[in-house]
């Protein structure tokens, strides 16, 4: 369980997930002892590079966009192929890269 990319250890130590000395040292009941909560926080943050497509069989929030997302998940439903067949991330490479930061490519198809 967590709230997001914000605050998440703040949510975990709150709720007496944590390491214990320093839930007991705030007078907050132990509910979990885990020594790791609340530390190395790290961000990840993304850079996109997009290019605009020339192609009509992709799907938005529009109403066209929607009619063909509704028809795609009938088709995917009825045949098991189409739009709905392929993940919107087709493949990601990680990158080695020194902490704290790391490098890493994601393909994907979005309208």
């Amino acid at each position: 369980m967590a709230q997001g990319a914000f605050d998440s250890p703040q949510f975990f130590l709150l709720s007496g997930i944590g390491p214990e000395d320093e839930l007991r040292r705030h007078g907050i009941p132990v509910a979990r002892a885990l020594p790791g909560v609340g530390q190395n926080p790290q961000d990840h943050l993304d850079y996109t590079i997009s290019h605009p497509s020339l192609r009509r069989d992709t799907v938005g929030v529009n109403p066209h966009g929607l009619l063909r997302l509704a028809k795609a998940g009938l088709h995917w439903r009825k045949a098991g192929e189409g739009f709905f067949a392929s993940p919107m991330a087709e493949g990601g490479a990680p990158f080695c890269s020194p902490p704290p930061i790391s490098y890493g490519l994601i393909c994907t198809s979005i309208s």
